[in-house]
């Protein structure tokens, strides 16, 4: 948050820079534009940490679930791998049928040969959608790794409200359900 506030400074500054240097000496224009930016920005940083960050672990620990604890509080870019007690074109049917039949998860590409499924989900009050990969890898029969990974559409997202941790459990509940009764599933640590 402070980085952003920073370049929000960094630019109000220039900005208050070039206007200065049309009214006001050059001495004027960088001891003030560069004083105003630094502490707009400093001052922007500050406000948005203070509001955002509790508002954000407030989000997060709110959909926390306590079998499949978050991989960081902090990472926007969240990753689960469990081993799933299925065979892998069993798992791959339920990934696709119960994917396609929500309306949060818009199924993008499907690799068989790769075995990855590709989905973007829609805007939210939490961020402009993101990025989800579903990888399965057979380890023999009646196994399968199940890797899950989220992270906004966005690369500049600092924040995401838990919302990409949120996708990897729903989306595993979503495969589950599709799934025969009594799977076995298993977090990787």
């Amino acid at each position: 948050m402070l980085f952003s506030g920073g370049l929000f400074g960094f630019l109000f500054g220039l900005f208050k820079l070039l206007t200065d240097l049309l009214v006001h000496n050059w001495l004027h224009a960088i001891v003030y534009g560069a004083g105003i930016g630094l502490f707009t920005g400093a001052a922007f940083g500050f406000c948005m940490a203070l509001i955002l960050l509790p508002f954000h672990y407030y989000c997060f620990y709110r959909v926390v679930d306590k079998q499949f604890p978050p991989l960081s509080l902090e990472a926007t870019q969240q990753e689960k791998t469990f081993i799933i007690g299925e065979n892998i074109l069993h798992l791959w049917s339920s990934c696709v049928s119960g994917l396609k039949t929500s309306k949060n998860y818009n199924v993008i590409k499907e690799n068989f040969a790769l075995n990855q499924i590709l989905i973007m989900t829609p805007k939210s009050f939490k961020g402009y959608g993101e990025k989800m990969t579903i990888s399965l890898y057979a380890i023999d029969e009646n196994r399968t790794k199940l890797v899950i990974a989220s992270k906004p559409k966005w690369w500049t997202t600092l924040i995401d409200y838990g919302k990409n941790y949120e996708n990897i459990v729903k989306a595993l509940r979503l495969i589950v359900a599709q799934s025969h009764p009594s799977v076995v599933i298993r977090e990787l640590a």
